[in-house]
């Protein structure tokens, strides 16, 4: 299967699963996250590992277009005005991620009888999120307060 045909197939079974999922009120990005998932490489094989590696320019196009999009929302006066909130939620946010995951994989390396120190590891790749899947369930939403305006 060529590479066109196969973005092409990806944005279709993308936008059937979002819309379908969308009658279970999840959010698009969700949609497109379990439709992926499903015809992926490993689940049904729709989309096989050397699909992936040769759509990298679209994955690539898209990505710059997340970035773009983001970076238009950001008003340096308003991130000026809201810093210590912003560090305080940011530091809260990583920190919180960091120990939920750490403790609940201590808990079940434990239990599984492994080595432990991956847990920490592991809590803090947790902790590095990205704001793109954040920003457009916001905007799908049309949510607005005192956290969306960062």
């Amino acid at each position: 299967m060529n590479t066109l045909l196969s973005a092409g197939l990806i944005l279709l079974l993308g936008f059937i699963g979002a819309r379908l999922l969308k009658y279970i009120r999840l959010p698009s990005v969700t949609a497109f996250l379990i439709v992926g998932i499903l015809i992926g490489p490993h689940i049904l094989n729709i989309v096989t590992e050397e699909i992936f590696t040769a759509s990298d320019f679209f994955s690539n196009l898209v990505l710059g277009v997340i970035a773009f999009s983001l970076g238009e929302n950001f008003r340096l006066e308003e991130i000026k005005k809201g810093m210590k909130q912003i560090m305080w939620i940011s530091f809260i946010a990583a920190f919180g991620t960091w120990v939920l995951v750490s403790a609940a994989l201590l808990i079940y390396f434990v239990i599984v009888k492994v080595p432990i120190y991956p847990a920490i590891v592991l809590g803090a790749a947790a902790s590095a999120t990205a704001p793109a899947a954040t920003v457009l369930v916001i905007r799908e939403y049309r949510a607005s307060g005192l956290l969306t305006e960062f």
